[in-house]
């Protein structure tokens, strides 16, 4: 083993090593860093006083030396067991400013005249690349053989040599072979990338681009290189403190890997692809990879079970969960990630609200869609665990394409009801999930819809109970379930040629707000307007602040418009509100006379699932007032409709 301190060129130079390359494994994660870490390490890198100290500390780099390296291209080769996302950083940086000196022309003139600037550009290039020189025809030329750093096998690797080839070509002297300069720019590599060239664009003179490489130069980094991988793995533990943490995903990846690799490299190619495809279908988030992982490994434990069988129905922990998978891949690690991956493939419609995706599912996902969405929109993730064994599980348990739906929705008015009581407690519901799971495979001939209703039902709160909450101040109390009650109200309602998205988002962005945002037609605000005074308390003003307080939050003075009407309608009076058009549209209705099922007659329940009776309630698009009476009976009306098509009630299976 050899530790020693060094500084970046060193590094990527090479001191007596000229030919070798850096290269990530496949078990290692792909490129994880954001804006916050681009950031940190550039103020760092920039405001370092190389004069007046050894450098910028950068942290540890633990590589193995390979003992045949790469004989096709006779290159010593370092895999890179920690310090990959500071290293791939380093090189995009450095890339970058590459990049900025060859696109500026005066900074471009300097290099090809004055010999100190020349000999900077062509350290960039060995940082960054392995060349040989070549005598040409008129003069010596520059073949680029590839990257001094290769990331993971697949795409990401793929990406970043683009992203070199086509930054390097743009130098006459560079010479290469064809590349495909088509940039993905969602990817972080290439936004780490963008992200720097931004703030050397601040860099025009040469000396400021000068001191800025002398300062990554100077940078110093801790480097232990070890030819034992054991010893390696000895040593690394985490990610260090100037890294991101290792999630529970990344470690299972990482030992999954490695045994795979021990196989074949095959077997690791095989896993490594079935790996990218279950984070395909489960999108960025870290805490989505490691549910899911959770809950599949809580539903087929009982196939790879090792030790004592007499386990409670409790979800394991992130520590055990590394452990439990560790186990799983000595055996047949390709069987496995297939079929991980196959579940992912479902467990993408129960966290994803991505309504494009869900209406190009699977054929046999199809017809749970609506359902689907829903269930996400309640916020009942603990409840995944028991729908992917139920859709993925479906042919073995014989269960129809009925009785799936009212699973899903049974799941769904749990959750509602939870989410707006607070009972069961949180801590109870995973115990609870994962014993109806245990439940259906110790009797899988059992009536399976009527069991899973049966559980649900008897872990809420009484019936009068829930009608009481219903009937309080929602709005103020559970607004996330307010949007989801009146979201799933006017779906359900809908016209067969309407094709409204209640659902929608602004945007992508994952704190986007909704397109539909939640009225209030007594308005909420303060100070309560004069004709709103005049309206519920005959002018009396105090009198009209507490009915305001009281009443302004029940369900049933709540509707949905469309975003910014709702800022349009505001404190406007009653009849305002109610007649209010487009005016910039031909007048198109946007107040409460838009035409929307949750405005007009309640009475009428066409659910197939409700007894059609009519209930009192109040058509806002049609009275010309709005009183206290009026919010207490829609109130009611609403709250019957709910509870009814809500219902766990046993006699309504």
């Amino acid at each position: 083993m050899r530790a020693e301190p060094t500084n970046v060129i060193t590094l990527l130079k090479g001191g007596n090593i000229k030919r070798f390359q850096y290269y990530i494994p496949p078990f290692q994660r792909d490129y994880s860093w954001k804006k916050a870490e681009w950031e940190q390490l550039w103020d760092d890198i920039i405001n370092s006083d190389v004069n007046n100290s050894d450098g910028y500390y950068l942290g540890t780099i633990i590589t193995i030396e390979e003992s045949n390296g790469d004989a096709r291209y006779g290159l010593n080769r370092y895999q890179v067991i920690d310090g990959q996302q500071r290293l791939t950083t380093l090189s995009l940086l450095l890339l970058a400013v590459f990049s900025h000196i060859t696109e500026n022309e005066q900074l471009f003139n300097i290099v090809s005249n004055q010999m100190r600037a020349a000999q900077l550009y062509m350290e960039l290039l060995e940082e960054i690349v392995i060349f040989n020189t070549v005598d040409g025809a008129d003069e010596e030329s520059y073949i680029v053989e590839k990257p001094k750093l290769e990331l993971q096998m697949g795409d990401s690797n793929n990406f970043y040599q683009n992203l070199v080839y086509s930054t390097l070509i743009k130098n006459d002297h560079i010479r290469t072979a064809p590349f495909d300069s088509t940039f993905d720019k969602r990817k972080r590599l290439y936004s780490a990338f963008k992200y720097f060239q931004e703030r050397l664009k601040t860099l025009t003179d040469f000396g400021q681009i000068k001191a800025l490489v002398t300062n990554i130069n100077a940078s110093k980094v801790i480097n232990i290189c070890v030819n034992n991988p054991n010893q390696a793995f000895e040593i690394f533990d985490t990610v260090n403190n100037r890294g991101v943490p290792l999630s529970a995903s990344d470690l299972i990846k990482n030992s999954m890997l490695q045994m795979a690799s021990q196989k074949s490299r095959l077997v690791a190619t095989i896993c490594l692809d079935e790996w990218n495809k279950m984070l395909k279908h489960l999108g960025d988030e870290p805490k989505d990879h490691e549910r899911f992982l959770r809950h599949y490994y809580c539903l087929y434990k009982d196939l790879y079970r090792t030790g004592n069988r007499a386990e409670l129905p409790k979800m394991v922990k992130k520590s055990d969960l590394i452990i439990r998978y560790n186990d799983w891949m000595k055996d047949n690690p390709v069987e496995l990630m297939k079929d991980i991956a196959n579940a992912s493939e479902i467990y993408q419609h129960l966290i994803s609200d991505d309504w494009v995706k869900l209406l190009s599912c699977d054929a046999f996902l199809y017809p749970y869609r609506n359902e689907l969405r829903r269930f996400i929109h309640v916020r009942g993730s603990v409840g995944n665990i028991l729908l992917l064994y139920i859709l993925k599980e479906r042919n073995r348990l014989n269960l129809k394409q009925n009785e799936i739906v009212s699973i899903i929705q049974m799941v769904t008015s749990f959750f509602l009801w939870r989410n707006l009581t607070g009972k069961p407690a949180s801590n109870k519901l995973d115990d609870l999930f994962i014993r109806i799971v245990d439940g259906i495979k110790e009797n899988p001939n059992r009536p399976i819809v009527k069991y899973v209703h049966c559980e649900l039902a008897k872990s809420l709160m009484p019936n009068e109970d829930l009608k009481e909450v219903l009937n309080g101040n929602l709005y103020s109390e559970n607004e996330d379930m307010v949007r989801f009650i009146l979201c799933t109200l006017l779906e359900i309602n809908q016209s067969a040629d309407d094709k409204t998205d209640y659902w929608e988002k602004e945007s992508n962005a994952a704190k986007a707000k909704y397109s539909f945002s939640i009225e209030h037609i007594l308005p909420e605000g303060s100070p309560l307007p004069d004709v709103w005074v005049q309206e519920i308390a005959q002018g009396d003003r105090q009198k009209a602040l507490l009915l305001q307080e009281e009443y302004c939050h029940k369900i049933g003075n709540l509707t949905l418009t469309i975003m910014p009407n709702n800022a349009s309608l505001s404190n406007k009076s009653f009849l305002e509100k109610r007649d209010l058009t487009d005016r910039k549209n031909n007048n198109i209705p946007i107040g409460y006379r838009n035409g929307k099922w949750l405005n007009g007659d309640l009475g009428l329940i066409p659910d197939e699932k409700w007894t059609q009776s009519r209930i009192k309630s109040i058509t806002i698009s049609q009275t010309d007032t709005w009183t206290i009476q009026q919010i207490i009976d829609r109130t009611e009306a609403l709250v019957q409709i709910i509870y009814h098509l809500f219902s766990m009630d046993s006699s309504e299976q």
